[in-house]
């Protein structure tokens, strides 16, 4: 896993799974990134072990393929999945917000 994800710790939202896109004219470099942001998380009160069901949901992002930040409620019900079978919790525990979404558009 550390050999191909870097792990970012940044501000802006409790974490996020995407792809680097640093293509070139002779060759294509897509970087997998996971960024996470524990301060606005811990200030959310968020607890140590909320942040590593946070932290497994974005690995379960990597390992599913979901490289994108997206709103689709499969794609987010797909990257607990793993989390769930290492003996953490769901990071999300209601999916309807995603399902919301997914039927305004």
């Amino acid at each position: 896993m550390l050999d191909n994800v870097f792990f970012i710790v940044f501000s802006g939202s409790h974490g996020t799974a995407w792809n680097l896109d640093l293509s070139e004219s002779s060759a294509e470099i897509v970087q997998p990134l996971i960024i996470l942001d524990f301060a606005v998380m811990r200030n959310e009160g968020k607890t140590k072990d909320s942040m590593m069901d946070m932290v497994a949901h974005e690995i379960g992002h990597y390992i599913s393929g979901h490289m994108r930040v997206s709103n689709d409620f499969d794609c987010e019900r797909k990257a607990d999945d793993p989390a769930e079978k290492w003996g953490l919790k769901r990071y999300y525990d209601n999916y309807d917000k995603f399902e919301k979404m997914k039927n305004q558009k």
